[in-house]
């Protein structure tokens, strides 16, 4: 392939001689499709585009074509075709069992009795279960169609529900009981619990009594002077009963000294004595108070 255009080019003719002059190709040589034809052959398309468009408009007005045909045919009663079941070509020369049995055995006739099952013949002994008698039918009306018109079926059902037994549901029963034993827990509460103190309250409240007690007698009493403390009430007692014996003890003395004595020994004796017993009801007085305070020790 010569690719420079339109410039001057040195070409070798038949002769093998050379040229010199401006070239006459204006443009590139296109390949020649008679060297290679299988290779520049175009596959031929086998069928023309389809247009599915108009093939489903199509098949959409057959569908509807085919269900108007199938509406016009039932208004009208006809009786729809059936479609034949599919049968195998190599049965047909094969007779019917069935139909063999019945020719040998022969039609049967409407007066011949049926070898049917009885009613109620597997259960138990052969009787059928009892049944709710059937209403009395009165008499028809004259004016009346068709059988059966002159019985008050309505009434006889209501006369019949309200004599037949009521029968509750599982559940109901079930509920029933509950609520029952629910009822009888509740009188049992009322009667037994209800309105008591539990026995752990009682002893809760007791213990709660005797540690407010404790408090109270463990606060300091607010007339209790700065240093002191207060006497134990068994040690005031029992100061008081001695002091007690002290004073008619001081008592006696004073009433058996002998009245005439007028010495100084007598009088400095019935002076102590008066000075003793003044000392002795002062301590008393302060012991009979229902609060003692001791001075502490420093």
């Amino acid at each position: 392939m010569l690719s420079p255009v339109g410039l001057d080019a040195t070409l070798q003719g038949d002769n093998g001689s050379m040229c010199e002059g401006p070239s006459r190709i204006s443009g590139p040589i296109p390949p020649d499709p008679t060297l290679c034809p299988d290779y520049y052959r175009r596959p031929a398309s086998g069928k023309d585009p389809k247009d599915h468009e108009k093939e489903n408009l199509r098949r959409i007005k057959e569908i509807q074509r085919r269900f108007r045909e199938q509406e016009h045919s039932r208004e009208q009663g006809q009786p729809r075709p059936l479609k034949a079941l599919w049968r195998s070509p190599k049965y047909d020369k094969v007779e019917s069992r069935v139909k063999a049995q019945l020719q040998e055995s022969g039609c049967v006739s409407g007066t011949e009795p049926t070898h049917f099952l009885r009613a109620h013949s597997r259960c138990g002994p052969g009787l059928p279960p009892p049944r709710v008698p059937s209403p009395q039918l009165t008499p028809p009306d004259s004016n009346a169609k068709g059988p059966g018109l002159g019985v008050d079926f309505i009434s006889h059902n209501a006369r019949t529900a309200k004599k037949a037994p009521r029968r509750h549901s599982r559940s109901l029963q079930v509920l029933t009981q509950v609520l029952e034993q629910q009822r009888q827990a509740q009188e049992y509460y009322n009667t037994t619990q209800k309105g008591h103190v539990p026995h752990y309250l009682l002893k809760r409240r007791d213990l709660w009594q005797r540690e407010a007690e404790a408090r109270q007698h463990n606060q300091p009493d607010p007339a209790m002077p700065p240093g002191h403390t207060r006497m134990p009430e068994n040690q005031r007692l029992e100061t008081l009963s001695t002091l007690l014996q002290s004073q008619s003890q001081l008592l006696r003395e004073l009433v058996l000294l002998p009245a005439g004595t007028d010495s100084l020994r007598a009088q400095g004796h019935r002076a102590e004595l008066d000075q003793k017993l003044v000392q002795v009801e002062e301590a008393i007085k302060i012991f009979s108070r229902p609060k003692v305070f001791v001075k502490m020790d420093a």
